[in-house]
């Protein structure tokens, strides 16, 4: 089986060379938007839907966890640099939009208990870098 490794500078060039089914490795560069790029790199592939697992550093997340009498979530921004030790999640087509549903476990590069804070991801911007494997629904 043949390995990819797309990287958000070459989205375009990769929906001709990738089928959209097998899976690759998705790595994004500092900066960049992580659920944005996702949604970016699904269309360009026309991926009906993925499972996503990644690792990488990221900054400024805004994470949210679930309140289950309110039956919402409780967005929060965690200022600075975190290593992103654990991203799960999907991206999944509904009413020909993309949506992606995302949790983490992140650890502040300056704690040096090495604390750890998760929950829900609504975004964040790469930090140095992140790699996230993709595993496309055939």
């Amino acid at each position: 089986m043949k390995s990819y490794i797309i990287s958000t500078d070459d989205i375009k060039a990769a929906s001709f060379t990738h089928n959209g089914q097998s899976p690759f490795l998705f790595t994004l560069k500092k900066d960049d938007f992580i659920i944005e790029s996702l949604i970016k790199c699904a269309e360009a592939l026309q991926l009906n839907g993925a499972a996503l697992s990644g690792l990488g550093a990221i900054e400024d997340p805004v994470l949210g966890n679930f309140n289950a009498i309110t039956a919402m979530h409780d967005p929060k921004v965690f200022a600075g640099l975190y290593e992103l030790t654990s991203l799960n999640g999907n991206i999944v087509k509904r009413d020909g939009q993309y949506h992606v549903h995302l949790h983490v476990a992140l650890s502040h590069t300056n704690d040096s208990d090495r604390a750890t804070i998760s929950g829900h991801l609504f975004e964040s911007k790469i930090g140095l870098i992140g790699e996230i494997n993709i595993f496309p629904y055939v």
